[in-house]
């Protein structure tokens, strides 16, 4: 394996002294800090939504929440001196804005100066960048708070795309589109329990129980790509034409792999090698070479051509289409807990060639590649992150953090 490239820069007393808790729960759990993942059947997504500059209550989500979040309706507008949005509820200057229905965050996505996130389990939440805006999109009917109802967001060419994971009744369980300004939420596929979902243009690839399936934007065919290779924590990524996920596939541990996207009607789009629409199955092409890791975390978009990951204690980068082994880059242990090896588990993003990530004991680092010294951002952690060309933005309980690049 090829030595990692990062050096570890020394703490001092002050730094090793544990400060924070983990901040919300990844994604896949109850908000109550139940069992994780969707339970029973569908929703009645599609039904119900609030128009922009809404404040539709997300009924339910409340109970069984951790006390103490900083959560609290934000009453937008302006900006506090500490640097964060007038109306959060708490005074940590990193701490953006709070969710307008105080529910635990999860699932950030940035899209043109917005931030989206899951509110609860039931509901669809953004604001600006700035902090500004906060606003409920959508609400998802229903009163079964621990249950995890909407599962996967993404945003793309004027929609928020999700995966309305059900309740118990089992009648519109599926995947949905809603404007990104707030509305009703159209359905574009069905499903009989999806969860992760990722797009490129007008593609959309997303889990459904084990299998990976695929649909355009506009609706129609729903092709399944993989049988029996994932579940509802399985990461995906799309780029040129393929996407990427984790699976073990019959082995022990899991690899990265990659299938190309279904052609269009009459031959145009989609990978090399890709099955025709409404064709069979690909075979998936296996990207990653270390064995004996019992999980890929995968990052969610490519940077500077480069496809990453983590696996075991190290992050690892690979050009599509290139000659040769993935590279590993760096070898993952927190600085301020040297005996804490444990990589990255849900949360990995690099952007402009700097990796992001949540390690040990929930600290949020920073480092360019491919010697950069590695910083700490917060010891907070995050659930989720994303990145833009000034700040790192983090769901963090009932509360958006921000920090400094």
């Amino acid at each position: 394996m090829p030595a990692g490239l990062w050096t570890l820069p020394a703490c001092s007393d002050d730094e090793a002294t544990d400060g924070g808790g983990s901040g919300g729960q990844p994604a896949g759990q109850s908000s109550g800090g139940g069992a994780g993942g969707p339970e029973g059947g569908a929703s009645g997504a599609g039904t119900s939504g609030t128009a922009a500059g809404g404040s539709a209550a997300n009924a339910g989500v409340g109970s069984g929440q951790n006390a103490g979040n900083g959560g609290g309706v934000n009453p937008q507008g302006g900006t506090s001196p500490s640097g964060g949005s007038a109306g959060s509820t708490s005074a940590d200057p990193n701490v953006l804005v709070s969710d307008p229905a105080a529910g635990i965050t999860a699932g950030l996505v940035l899209d043109a100066g917005y931030l989206y996130w899951r509110s609860g389990t039931h509901a669809i939440a953004r604001a600006t960048t700035a902090g500004t805006g906060a606003e409920v999109l959508f609400t998802r009917p229903g009163d079964e708070a621990s249950t995890v109802a909407i599962g996967g967001i993404a945003v793309a060419n004027g929609y928020v795309y999700f995966t309305d994971t059900g309740e118990r009744d089992r009648v519109t369980v599926g995947v949905y589109k809603l404007p990104i300004t707030g509305g009703t939420a159209t359905k574009v596929a069905d499903g009989m329990q999806p969860y992760n979902i990722a797009t490129q243009g007008d593609e959309i690839c997303f889990t459904d129980n084990t299998d990976l399936k695929h649909v355009t934007t506009a609706g129609g065919p729903v092709t399944t790509l993989v049988t029996g290779a994932v579940s509802y924590r399985s990461e995906l990524m799309m780029s040129g034409g393929y996407c990427y996920f984790p699976a073990t596939l019959g082995a022990s541990a899991e690899d990265l792999y990659r299938v190309p996207l279904p052609v269009a009607e009459g031959g145009e789009g989609g990978a090399p090698g890709a099955a025709g629409a409404g064709g069979g199955e690909s075979t998936p092409e296996r990207v990653s070479v270390v064995s004996g890791r019992a999980e890929i975390l995968l990052a969610p978009q490519v940077d500077q051509g480069y496809v990453y990951w983590g696996a075991g204690d190290s992050i690892y980068r690979w050009t599509p289409g290139a000659a040769g082994d993935p590279m590993a880059v760096g070898d993952v242990y927190d600085p301020l807990r040297p005996m804490d090896t444990s990589p990255p588990r849900s949360v990995l993003f690099p952007k402009d060639g700097t990796l992001y990530w949540v390690g040990g004991q929930s600290t949020l680092f920073q480092q360019m590649l491919p010697d950069g010294e590695r910083e700490v951002l917060s010891v907070r952690g995050a659930s989720s992150i994303v990145v833009d060309a000034a700040y790192v933005y983090g769901t963090a309980g009932a509360n958006i953090t921000r920090y400094a690049r």
